[in-house]
């Protein structure tokens, strides 16, 4: 072999060689993400169960949570940080509260370790839409009017 054959073989290995490690460098990260993106990790984590029971107060069915007060806790508090302020008619709450917790006699009162029966979500047992029988509205007529004493008002801005 000739020198200039020698030369350009070893050249052609060379360009061979630089376009395997560019192939290597530039596609070999791609290829490492892609196969990240299709692994895939499941944890699983036990809780601790939350015991929750329906109950039937008065005319209404109750979703509710045992919880057991620690210390620093108090009752308004409680309703805040299980959202129940804001969704429930506060005077509603308070009752259903009360019938569920007869221990409770001072709502402002409660203990580290004592368990209290929380409500979560009231519902009417009776639908909402079912509506008691209205009596007839009672008709006047216009002769019944005449000896009203009435007077005429101008409406005026402002």
């Amino acid at each position: 072999m000739t020198l200039k054959t020698t030369l350009s073989v070893l050249k052609g290995i060379i360009d061979c060689l630089c376009a395997f490690l560019l192939v290597l460098f530039c596609f070999g990260p791609l290829q490492a993400q892609e196969e990240e993106k299709e692994t895939y990790s499941i944890s699983l984590v036990k809780t601790a169960g939350i015991e929750k029971n329906i109950r039937e107060i008065d005319d209404k069915k109750v979703l509710t949570r045992e919880y057991v007060v620690e210390e620093g806790d108090w009752l308004w508090k409680i309703l805040r940080e299980q959202d129940l302020l804001k969704r429930h008619n506060l005077s509603e709450l308070l009752s259903v509260l009360k019938k569920m917790n007869r221990s409770l006699r001072d709502l402002n009162l409660i203990q580290p370790g004592e368990k209290i029966i929380i409500p979560l979500k009231i519902v009417p047992l009776a639908s909402p839409f079912v509506h008691e029988a209205r009596q007839p509205e009672k008709k006047t007529r216009v002769t019944e009017l005449k000896d009203m004493n009435l007077e005429n008002y101008t409406v005026k801005p402002g």
